[in-house]
Order: structure tokens, then C-alpha cells, then sequence
């Protein structure tokens, strides 16, 4: 573990002791306004550099993102410009205190890979014996905040390989190795995953993960034992946030009780052809999530800030047909601790404030030396808003 002890004079001094904690340090009503001089990416990237690390990447034609391999390799924020907001949160109270040993030292940042499941008969975030409540959650080492060794990296990648070591509520081990690769992606590349020119006159930042866990245990993996990718990005939010979760078939597939049943003022499920749009407030003001099945994922999810006229897409890869996916409730038994969400949208109703867009893979095999891989891309939008309402028709079923 990196010491990041407190070094917060430097920082301050250049900043300002008021500015110096960032948006954490505010109540929501004072986020909403014109972004701080500090909020920027530039200063963004300053602060990590300053308290952990910071990669920048940059592909032709978009906008920049920043990597930071020692809090656990995450995506901390992209943004348009230096001069621009970026659209992560960096959670700088956390990054400026020395990490907790056991909890989770939530750092924030646009996509940071997690194991999954969370809870349940095979869960990852509890002890064995230990009920399953917030008392006893924490979020294994392995996952929060550990440095990832760069391996290799250019003007718009970095690359990470890590074994780590994990334990379930059964008292299974797991000997694993992590790859993980972060891109930025050029404007061909967009358009291809978009499948379609992009607006004229468009400005966009967009990045891909490839995250890929291998079992490197000697033995195969016992029949109580359950792991598999789970990235989460944790977003700046705004009054006018409003995730759009696209669904096919009947309304069951889409989980709206998480937390208890999201209220019916937060949550609408639109039908449009053979599915419909699930409809959830952004905002960071109820503690809420949202998710939906293998048998109802497009591959598409995202966000409409209306505050800011940015549209976010996230698209990630789908699991094979019958394929095992871990579900996170903290409930065992879970009659369906094996078909769980495959994408998911949480909203934090408390400070420090974000909302969430999350996809989870497929579990990995049992034999030894196999593994599995997810794909999250994530795009952040800007073009005339007939040019996204037509993007998001087409990918999110949603109407702006």
C-alpha cells in the first residue's frame, strides 16, 4: 500500500484552504452552480498528481482522460479540455486521508473494477460467519485502493497486470490475476462502436476498459465458489441528471428494489417496440438502484444531464446465453444468487454525491488457467440536441 498520508499544505497554498477540498466539501444545493476554479480537469489531474498519480491519455479528435494506477487503476475523470469540468467524481477528501483498513475508501472515478458478487451465498464483501448487513460490509483490499502495476502504455493507453487474492463468505480462496486495460478512443473508433457518423460540430471524450480475471489456482474452483467483473463509474450529478436503462421484453426484467421500491416520482418504465426505457432521477438525492436482467440488457445504458447538455453512454459486453451472473443482494439464500443484473444504476443519496453506471460479466470457469473478460466503454457527448436526441433514440430507446 502507497502512503498517502495528508500533504495538504502545498495544495492549499496554491489553491486556497476553501477550494483546496473540492466539491465534497460543499452541500449539493452549492454544486449545482457555475464549476469552481478547481473543479476543472487540469486541476483535477493537478490534485492527483499531488496526493496519488496520474496518467493522462488522449486519442485524435477527442477529449482527455485521467488514469490512476495507484488507486487501484482506476479512470478517475475525463473531460472535453483541460479547461472543462470532467465528468467523474474525484473524491479528493478521501484521496488526501490515510486509506481505512476496513470499509471502503471510495476515491470515486469514471470506472474502477470491482469482483462481484457483493453479498449472498457466494459473496465477496463480508467475513464468513458475518451477517449480512452495513455493519460488517467492507470491500476487500484487493479491490480497494491496492496500486496496479503499469505494464505498458502509450500517448492513449495504460495496461495493468496484478494477482491478488480474495476469500468468500464460504471460506473459498481465490487465487486470481487481473488485466486490465484502459484506452482512449479516437473519433473512428467512436463511431464504429456508435455505428454512425458523429454530429457535426459534435465534442466527445470517450474511453474503454478490457478487464480480465483468470483463475490461477492449481486445483478447480469449488461448487460454492463465485466470481466475476463488475465496473462501476461513479458520475458528477446535476437536479437534471436522468439515467436511461433500455430494456427488451415484459417490465419484470428491470429490479427496482434494491434498497426498497424505488418511488414511482424517481422511476418511470417507458414502452417503446419491444421493450421500453427505464427512466431513473440521477440526481444524488435518494439512496436508490435500478437493474436489468441478462434476458431484457441491450448492451446500452446512459445519462441525460439536461443541466449541462451532455449526453453519456455506456456500453459493455452481454454474457453468453445461459451463462452464470452473479447476483449482489445481501440475501442467503438468494434464489437468484446466479441470475443476477447484468447492468445496473445506483444513486447515492448522500455526500459525497454521484451517481452510478455499472455492468456486471459473466462468472468465471471453475477449471484452473481459465478466465473471463469484460468490456466497458464509456462516452461523454456534446452536439446540437436533435443530433442526441436522434443518438439516443437509436442506442437508449429514450426521448431528451
Amino acid at each position: 500500500m502507497t502512503d498517502r498520508t495528508p500533504r495538504r499544505a502545498p495544495f492549499e497554498a496554491r489553491l486556497g484552504a476553501t477550494l483546496a477540498l473540492g466539491a465534497l466539501a460543499l452541500p449539493a444545493s452549492a454544486q449545482t452552480g457555475p464549476p469552481r476554479p478547481d473543479a476543472v480537469f487540469s486541476r483535477d489531474v493537478q490534485f492527483l498528481k499531488e496526493f496519488a498519480d496520474a496518467v493522462v491519455l488522449e486519442a485524435p479528435g477527442g477529449g482527455k482522460v485521467v488514469v490512476s494506477p495507484k488507486l487501484t487503476g482506476r479512470v478517475m475523470t475525463s473531460a472535453f479540455s483541460d479547461n472543462e469540468p470532467g465528468f467523474g467524481l474525484v473524491n479528493r477528501e478521501a484521496i488526501t486521508r490515510p486509506p481505512v483498513a476496513r470499509g471502503f475508501n471510495n476515491y470515486g472515478g469514471e470506472d474502477r473494477l470491482w469482483l462481484a458478487p457483493e453479498g449472498g451465498p457466494y459473496g465477496l464483501f463480508f467475513d464468513p460467519g458475518a451477517k449480512q448487513e452495513l455493519a460488517n460490509w467492507y470491500v476487500p483490499p484487493a479491490m480497494d485502493g491496492g496500486v496496479r502495476t503499469p505494464t505498458g502504455q502509450d500517448a492513449a493507453s495504460v495496461s495493468f497486470h496484478e494477482r491478488i487474492a480474495l476469500q468468500n463468505v464460504e471460506g473459498v480462496k481465490f487465487d486470481l490475476s487481473i488485466d486490465r486495460k484502459v484506452e482512449a478512443l479516437a473519433k473512428d473508433e467512436l463511431e464504429k462502436l456508435l455505428g454512425a457518423a458523429l454530429p457535426e460540430g459534435a465534442r466527445f471524450v470517450a474511453f474503454r476498459t478490457t478487464n480480465k480475471v483468470t483463475n490461477e489456482a492449481k486445483a478447480a474452483l469449488p461448487a460454492d465458489a463465485l466470481v466475476a467483473p463488475w465496473i462501476l463509474g461513479q458520475f458528477r450529478p446535476s437536479p437534471k441528471t436522468t439515467v436511461l436503462l433500455p430494456y427488451k421484453g415484459a417490465e419484470d426484467v428491470i429490479k427496482k428494489d434494491y434498497f426498497g421500491v424505488v418511488p414511482p416520482d424517481r422511476l418511470a418504465l417507458l414502452p417503446e417496440g419491444d421493450g421500453g426505457v427505464a427512466r431513473f432521477k440521477g440526481d444524488a438525492q435518494l439512496r436508490s438502484k435500478i437493474g436489468v436482467s441478462a434476458a431484457g440488457a441491450l448492451g446500452w445504458l446512459g445519462a441525460w444531464d439536461a443541466q449541462r447538455q451532455v449526453l453519456t453512454l455506456v456500453n459493455h459486453s452481454l454474457p453468453p446465453a445461459g451463462a452464470v451472473v452473479p447476483d449482489c443482494n445481501w440475501t442467503d439464500p438468494n434464489p437468484r444468487a446466479k441470475s443476477g443484473d447484468v447492468a445496473t444504476s445506483y444513486n447515492h443519496g448522500e455526500e459525497p454525491r454521484f451517481f452510478e453506471l455499472e455492468s456486471i460479466g459473466p462468472a468465471l470457469g471453475a477449471a484452473p488457467k481459465s478466465s473471463v473478460t469484460q468490456v466497458q466503454t464509456t462516452i461523454h457527448l456534446a452536439a446540437e440536441p436533435a443530433a442526441l436526441a436522434e443518438i439516443a433514440k437509436k442506442l437508449l430507446r429514450a426521448k431528451l
